[in-house]
């Protein structure tokens, strides 16, 4: 299925693609802290629409325990690997997108903020 709009966080303008990527497996984010969380957004025409609107047919969230990816892929597991290999259980899209939180980042520390932690 072709998505007629994107996501915010796939289009370049929202986002950086300047990323040192220092830490390339699920072993090392792990140790260092990291979070991941996984995104499915479906969207498409709406059925019924002369005025070419956009539904959503799938928006998913969802945090994903990093110690059961090491687990279950292995400490060496790369992490530009992971989004091919997980499917929405919503949709059973494979379109995912995974958005990784640094702990010490401006976001992270936000986050922190906003759980009174």
């Amino acid at each position: 299925m072709m998505h007629a709009t994107r996501a915010i966080i796939d289009l370049a303008a929202g986002c950086s693609h300047f990323v040192p990527m220092s830490v390339q497996t699920l072993g090392e984010a792990f140790r260092l802290g990291w979070r991941a969380r996984a995104r499915c957004l479906v969207t498409g025409p709406a059925p019924k629409s002369r005025h070419d609107r956009i539904a959503v047919f799938c928006d998913t969230v969802t945090e994903l325990d990093m110690k059961t990816l090491v687990w279950t892929r292995g400490d060496r597991f790369p992490l530009d690997q992971l989004e091919g290999r997980l499917k929405c259980p919503r949709c059973g899209s494979r379109q995912i997108k995974i958005i990784f939180s640094v702990p010490g980042s401006p976001e992270a520390q936000s986050q922190q903020k906003r759980n009174g932690m």
